[in-house]
């Protein structure tokens, strides 16, 4: 029964580790298409905003880093939970 639990348990962790990697796919997408926007008007002559680009990319790093994490996450046991 209790290693039963834990692989549930487990299988529900990992379960979330994917969502969470999955929606961080899709902030992603979007913070690439604003910036694609931006990269658009810039070549049409506009001047782009600087804070923004700022922003966006760095916000675009954190998304990069929860997905790389999300993925370990899905993907690792702990000790006490190898079955």
């Amino acid at each position: 029964m209790n290693q039963t639990f834990r692989s549930t348990e487990w299988i529900t962790q990992r379960n979330k580790a994917l969502v969470s990697a999955g929606e961080a796919i899709v902030a992603a997408r979007n913070s690439l298409d604003q910036l694609d926007d931006i990269l658009r008007g810039t070549v049409s002559g506009e001047f782009p905003d600087i804070p923004t680009v700022v922003n966006i990319t760095h916000r675009m790093r954190e998304e990069i880093n929860k997905i790389l994490v999300s993925f370990v996450e899905s993907s690792s046991v702990k000790d006490e939970e190898v079955f």
